[in-house]
């Protein structure tokens, strides 16, 4: 687990962080605090800068779509999946993230 470089996670609202050297893109959905790879997997563009859309991150720069909760794409032009993380408070209130590896679609398995 990693420490993020954020203390407010607003409702709904893409927020971009840091784990170490990774950008994450992070969005609560009531107690849950979804977080994505923050570049997307496209072409590039800064996911913390995208819009919420019916469960979906939607990426600034081409619109492509990506759940939350699982960093499964959508919607193209995209081929790939966002990578994602685990997010949970740490015991010093504060925000952690792991990238989630295993028991989830690699990459393209859609």
């Amino acid at each position: 687990w990693q420490a993020l470089d954020v203390t407010d996670i607003p409702e709904g609202v893409p927020v971009k962080a840091r784990a170490g050297a990774q950008s994450l893109v992070l969005v609560r959905q009531g107690d849950t605090v979804h977080a994505l790879h923050e570049v997307c997997a496209h072409a590039g563009g800064p996911l913390s800068e995208g819009k919420v859309v019916d469960g979906c991150i939607e990426c600034p720069w081409h619109g492509s779509r990506f759940e939350l909760a699982s960093g499964y794409k959508k919607r193209g032009p995209s081929t790939f999946d966002q990578p994602r993380y685990e997010v949970r408070q740490s015991a010093s209130g504060g925000w952690e993230a792991l990238r989630v590896t295993s028991g989830s679609a690699g990459v393209g398995e859609h």
